[in-house]
């Protein structure tokens, strides 16, 4: 999904740190997306004119990972919370009962 250059993977996680509020007492760890969000409650992002789906790309930025749509592999919440953008929270699934396709 992301064939980014250093300066833009940068510009990204510079951008998702802006938009994320660290929560500690209410759930363990997650890191909350505080930016738009779409209708199932995943939050969204958009950078040269794409639309990409915050808890994917922090996947793909941190895990230096990059997903197919076509792989059929779904990334999911541990934590259970669509806006949790932790990486520690992320993980790959095969299974797409509860979780978005990448």
């Amino acid at each position: 999904m992301l064939h980014l250059d250093l300066a833009d993977r940068a510009e990204l996680i510079r951008r998702l740190n802006l938009k994320t509020l660290k929560i500690v007492n209410d759930k363990p760890d997650c890191h909350l997306w505080m930016g738009t969000k779409n209708n199932y409650g995943y939050g969204v992002i958009r950078f040269k004119k794409v639309l990409y789906r915050v808890h994917v790309l922090a996947y793909e930025l941190f895990n230096s990972a990059i997903l197919n749509a076509l792989s059929r592999v779904y990334v999911q919440h541990e934590c259970g919370i669509r806006h949790c953008i932790n990486p520690e929270h992320l993980s790959l699934s095969k299974s797409s009962k509860g979780y978005n396709p990448v």
